[in-house]
């Protein structure tokens, strides 16, 4: 998962771009559309990080490796989310013995 410091870091980068909003003096309702861009893509990249971590875990998981072996990684995926469009990669899986394919 990402660490402590790169979530803090995104976080600090969107509150610096909302100072600097402020202090540009745009109207209220510029504030607000620009707040809620802003605090979208967070959600966006925040939701990536963690689809693409836990993937990540799969993929290095130990109890998944006695069963499944890894078929092809960074499959591109795209799915819709309150924040907008997410694009992520994962990894798709065959099942060792009835030779099942899926995303786990």
């Amino acid at each position: 998962m990402e660490t402590k410091c790169s979530i803090e870091t995104k976080v600090l980068s969107v509150s610096e771009k909302i100072i600097e909003d402020l202090v540009d003096g745009i109207s209220f309702q510029d504030f607000e559309a620009q707040l809620k861009k802003e605090l979208d893509q967070l959600g966006v990249d925040l939701l990536k990080d963690l689809l693409e971590s836990l993937d990540q875990q799969l993929r290095n998981s130990s109890t998944r490796k006695q069963a499944w072996t890894i078929v092809r990684k960074n499959d591109s995926k795209e799915i819709l989310t309150p924040f907008g469009l997410l694009s992520y990669t994962r990894s798709y899986f065959q099942h060792q013995e009835s030779k099942e394919y899926c995303y786990l």
